[in-house]
């Protein structure tokens, strides 16, 4: 890392080993993004100067979510992007006041699931824990992601009521569940169980089915799930939903189409369980998690190296971007072989 006192030599200069330092009046200032911008001028935010900026304000971060946003899913979805990051800041002061770098990490993992936050669809949600700003996905979020990757014909996620006509059976896949529409449905002390269902393509059912005992480990282990304002403290039913959900996506068939629906489930845990998830600052693409985006293929090929020899030769073989995301599965398969 450079002696902050010190000028870095420009040609190592990267926004993870330095600050910003001081330019020549003849080299152009850092470009400030706002919402009258076009998304393409954007760009100055993470070369001004041929320099990366430290995500230090949130101008810089929402420049750099419009920058890696644009790279990954083209200028017009980037926009909607930047201007629902704008408007939940305007809209909510507590995200405002949030870091800058957990805003960008947060609104990132949405970039990276192109699943809008806080819309009416209740895709996912940004929400703001002091002044960290947390990505949480919504039950309905990860049945779009489902259906995104091509694996199931339908899926849903319910709770059972005490007063609901229910039944199961494991052995054959078999799931009958009658709702009494009487009863006030709104109210989460009242739930007995919660389960996911899914059809797949080739016509099998899949399901997950949770007792409140599980789902409330699965709460007690969100380490904010207690904090008022929370989405456990105020949509528990909507949690509730999707712990079986996020259980089901773990058994279900990956996907060579997009895999999202899996990894979205993963950053979610991590992020309730306290984990800071991390930007790869060269793609904007999440390299902490599980598995982040990584190929099915390359997947495959690590969980069924028989050796380390067999693991080195399908190491060799990947990109380094492939290296990256595949490193927590590389680290887990040397313990295995070895």
């Amino acid at each position: 890392m450079h002696d902050p006192d010190t000028q870095p030599d420009k040609s190592q200069s990267s926004l993870l080993d330095h600050k910003p330092t001081p330019k020549p009046a003849n080299k152009p200032e850092p470009v400030v993004v706002s919402e009258e911008q076009d998304a393409p001028k954007s760009n100055a935010i993470a070369q001004a100067s041929g320099q990366v900026a430290k995500i230090t304000t949130t101008e810089v971060a929402r420049g750099m979510i419009l920058k890696y946003a644009t790279e990954l899913l083209g200028k017009d979805r980037a926009k909607e992007f930047f201007m629902q990051l704008g408007f939940l800041m305007r809209t909510n002061p507590r995200v405002a006041q949030c870091t800058p770098e957990s805003i960008f990490n947060a609104m990132m993992q949405s970039v990276n699931l192109d699943l809008m936050p806080n819309t009416p669809e209740h895709y996912c949600s940004l929400v703001p824990y002091g002044r960290e700003l947390q990505f949480q996905l919504e039950y309905r979020g990860g049945i779009e992601l489902a259906y995104r990757s091509g694996t199931v014909k339908t899926i849903k996620a319910d709770v059972v009521f005490a007063e609901d006509e229910f039944d199961y059976d494991d052995a054959t896949n078999y799931i009958h569940h009658k709702k009494d529409l009487t009863i006030d449905r709104t109210s989460a002390k009242n739930i007995i169980a919660a389960y996911a269902v899914a059809k797949l393509q080739n016509g099998e059912f899949m399901f997950e089915i949770m007792a409140p005992t599980e789902i409330a480990k699965i709460k007690d282990k969100a380490v904010k799930a207690k904090n008022s304002g929370t989405p456990w403290a105020e949509w528990e039913e909507r949690m509730i939903r999707k712990t079986p959900l996020k259980r089901l996506f773990s058994t279900l068939p990956n996907s060579r189409k997009d895999n999202r629906f899996k990894v979205a489930a993963a950053w979610d845990s991590a992020n309730e369980g306290g984990k800071h998830l991390r930007v790869d600052m060269s793609t904007g693409k999440i390299i902490d998690g599980e598995l982040a985006s990584l190929p099915t293929e390359v997947e495959e090929k690590i969980s069924n190296a028989k050796s380390t020899q067999e693991l080195q030769q399908v190491i060799n073989g990947l990109s380094a971007e492939d290296r990256k995301l595949a490193q927590p599965l590389i680290d887990r398969r040397i313990e295995e072989v070895m």
